[in-house]
């Protein structure tokens, strides 16, 4: 469940904390529960009617940071029981934002 636009979007800052609060949640119960992987859809767009770029700009950018919160600095996500992280998209846009975004976050490049 991801944040609707129609009903937060009074204050976009606010909807885009909300999307990346969704991502930091499941990432924070998977390392508590000693998940070696998590598969992450893309939140919020389509009948929440978030735009599909930020969503996907949002998503890479919580997760990084996420991951440099566990272990301490830019390499991974060694501080945690998580060995990989999948982004699962639905259609060929969100494809192709991801996979043009992913380098911009992540190194190397994960396609």
């Amino acid at each position: 469940v991801a944040p609707n636009r129609d009903l937060h979007d009074s204050e976009l800052r606010e909807t885009q904390e909300l999307l990346s609060r969704c991502y930091t949640t499941s990432l924070d119960l998977a390392h508590r529960n000693g998940c070696r992987s998590i598969a992450l859809c893309c939140l919020g767009v389509g009948a929440y009617r978030f735009p599909n770029l930020l969503a996907a700009e949002i998503a890479l950018g919580t997760v990084r940071r996420w991951c440099d919160s566990i272990h301490g600095d830019d390499s991974g996500i060694g501080g945690s029981s998580i060995e990989r992280i999948i982004f699962v998209t639905f259609v060929h846009h969100d494809t192709h934002l991801y996979s043009l975004l992913m380098k911009n976050f992540f190194f190397p490049p994960v396609v």
